[in-house]
């Protein structure tokens, strides 16, 4: 970009002086007309430059506005299906991150709520792709269950009491195990 921006100066010193030449030939002519059309001729030359990177970010909006669907111009029907794998490779992605973070959210709210650390959590995720349908519309994550795996000293009624406070912030099925072993 910095070196689009330098050619773009450059073209337009080059256009001054071609033009500042041009009008300086013209003095020395003694035909009024002549002077009036040179300089005109410059001015709109040098308009033309001054605005040369305004028209190169109108040519890239019509693809960036193709509310449609359509494919592209230049864009095959084998690139859009490519697309098709990127999105569904970047759901996944997203889908293994949230899993992530709601274990590091859901293991931090017990331990402030118990004092207890959980051994292991397992997270369920319904994932809704509409995108092959409609590509306007997003990828929905819903949260079909949760199991928690408390540790072996934890009593049976503080895994009830962190079931329900599970179920009442997550709005799902949650199932709390006391383990006898630790699972990893």
């Amino acid at each position: 970009m910095i070196e689009a921006l330098k050619q773009w100066a450059f073209t337009l010193v080059i256009t001054a002086v071609v033009g500042s030449i041009a009008m300086s030939v013209t003095v020395s002519e003694n035909g009024k007309n002549i002077k009036k059309y040179i300089k005109f001729a410059c001015s709109l030359v040098a308009l033309a430059v001054m605005i040369s990177p305004i028209h190169g970010l109108f040519q890239d909006l019509p693809s960036l506005f193709n509310a449609n669907g359509a494919i592209a111009q230049g864009q095959t029907a084998a690139d859009s299906s490519g697309n098709s794998d990127d999105i569904k490779k970047m759901n996944d992605i997203l889908t293994e991150e949230t899993q992530e973070l709601l274990k590091d959210r859901i293991s931090s709210s017990i331990y402030q709520k118990t004092g207890i650390k959980p051994e292991n959590i397992y997270i369920y995720i319904k994932q809704n792709d509409n995108t092959n349908t409609d590509p306007q519309v997003q990828t929905e994550i819903d949260i079909d269950k949760v199991e928690v795996y408390m540790p072996e000293n934890t009593g049976e009624n503080e895994a009830k009491e962190i079931e329900e406070y599970l179920k009442g912030l997550l709005n799902c099925d949650v199932f709390v195990n006391i383990s006898n072993t630790a699972i990893q």
